[in-house]
């Protein structure tokens, strides 16, 4: 995604969420990086509630999907 990263869009899809009085839709992150060292805490503040890291472990992305 040239213009957004995942963190970015997570935080758009929290706002409008906010802004609509809905439920906030769940997001899950996934990505090749390395863990960040304050990714907890950035995962909580742009609304992630889940990152799944490459090469995706189906049977963990399905276990995300069920909660």
């Amino acid at each position: 995604m040239p213009q957004f990263n995942g963190w970015q869009v997570a935080s758009a899809i929290k706002s409008i969420c906010a802004e609509k009085g809905v439920a906030k839709t769940p997001f899950v992150l996934i990505t090749g990086w390395d863990r960040e060292p304050n990714e907890d805490t950035m995962a909580v503040q742009n609304g992630v509630d889940a990152i799944v890291r490459k090469p995706i472990d189906i049977l963990k992305l399905l276990e995300i999907i069920h909660e």
